[in-house]
């Protein structure tokens, strides 16, 4: 894909201020078959690694799909799935699909997540603020080797508990980079049954319960979709074609709960303050959450929304996909959108495709809900 001219001073410019990165070690492979599926993949798939340092040999993997509507201008989005410990596969192949207008990242983190990995024990621990800095350090090595990005709208995704730290990520981009792709009124931020840290996330969680009533739940084929994954992903074939690096990693997981409950340190207390930074300065943000999800239950997420003191623009109303309610969504001020999706469970888009694809839709291309 060839770089439009009035790129280039930009990307002098960037490759000028982090000459210091260069080389920066990231070994990236498109992907044109895999096992399980006849014929070449109908998408572009890239697959890498970024070396985080060199001593230590540890590197982050990632998934890289471009848009299949135009890529040179349609926006980039790095999505981070939560846990921590879920690989960015979940992501990708069991809640996203392909991705028809946006070009989008998707990251094993931290190490010993999916197939990210070092030699070094002491870098499979971690917690928040170090987190953030890893993942900032990240983006801007995938940037050098893929400058042509630099010019197209950037938005962050997240679910869960990446929540708390997102926006201190975001304000180290927005305010230290000053880089032109950082800069864009375009930019911002979504979050999915996103985490905050204060105790509306948990205290409604017996009213939402009471309010939803006892409910059986089909699980079989969330359990099946599990189970393929892991299968799939640590065939020997599938390792090939995707060039695993042989060795560095044993058995790959969906979600390592031993990064969740004895690597990764919480210590963001709260992300309410930066959610104020951030949309005060004017960066887009679209917050929503099923509205059959307990453990992050929406009329926890608007409460903390409100506490923020916006004003609404746009009441509380049906929004719909064809022709159906598909959830219930608000606009408040500093242009933060609230939607919640019906029927829709945790931060997983698979039960809800039609729906979840609607809203990203029409959020990333500035439309009314």
């Amino acid at each position: 894909m060839a770089a439009p001219l009035s790129h280039f001073p930009q990307l002098l410019f960037f490759l000028a201020l982090f000459s210091d990165l260069w080389p920066c070690f990231l070994s990236a492979v498109n992907i044109t078959h895999l096992p399980g599926f006849a014929g070449a993949l109908p998408f572009r798939l890239e697959t890498g690694y970024v070396n985080m340092d060199a001593d230590s040999g540890a590197e982050l993997f990632y998934y890289f799909v471009e848009s299949e509507r135009n890529p040179s201008e349609d926006p980039l989005l790095l999505w981070l799935t939560g846990g921590p410990g879920c690989s960015g596969f979940n992501a990708l192949a069991l809640a996203m699909g392909l991705l028809q207008i946006a070009s989008m990242i998707f990251l094993d983190w931290p190490f010993g997540t999916g197939f990210s990995h070092s030699r070094t024990d002491k870098d499979y621990f971690t917690d928040d603020w170090h987190a953030k800095q890893l993942i900032y350090v990240f983006l801007k090595k995938w940037l050098l080797d893929h400058p042509f990005f630099l010019s197209n709208p950037f938005y962050m995704g997240v679910n869960h508990m990446v929540g708390k730290w997102l926006h201190l990520f975001l304000m180290r981009l927005f305010k230290v980079s000053k880089l032109p792709i950082f800069i864009s009124y375009e930019d911002g931020y979504l979050i999915g049954n996103a985490i905050t840290g204060e105790k509306g996330d948990k205290n409604t969680q017996a009213s939402h319960a009471y309010g939803l009533g006892l409910i059986s739940e089909e699980v079989y084929k969330v359990l099946t979709g599990d189970l393929l994954s892991n299968y799939w992903l640590n065939n020997r074939l599938v390792r090939q074609a995707l060039h695993i690096k042989e060795g560095s990693v044993g058995r790959w997981h969906r979600c390592d709960f031993n990064v969740n409950a004895h690597h990764y340190k919480r210590n963001i207390p709260s992300s309410l303050p930066h959610h104020r930074n951030l949309t005060s300065r004017g960066y887009r943000a679209l917050v929503y959450n099923g509205d059959h999800d307990l453990k992050v239950p929406f009329v926890g997420t608007l409460k903390w929304i409100k506490s923020l003191g916006y004003s609404i623009l746009d009441p509380w109303r049906a929004w719909y996909v064809d022709n159906q309610v598909a959830g219930f969504t608000t606009l408040f001020s500093n242009d933060i959108t609230f939607v919640t999706v019906k029927g829709r469970e945790s931060h997983n888009a698979g039960n809800r495709p039609a729906q979840c694809f609607g809203m990203f839709k029409r959020w990333i291309s500035h439309e009314v809900l």
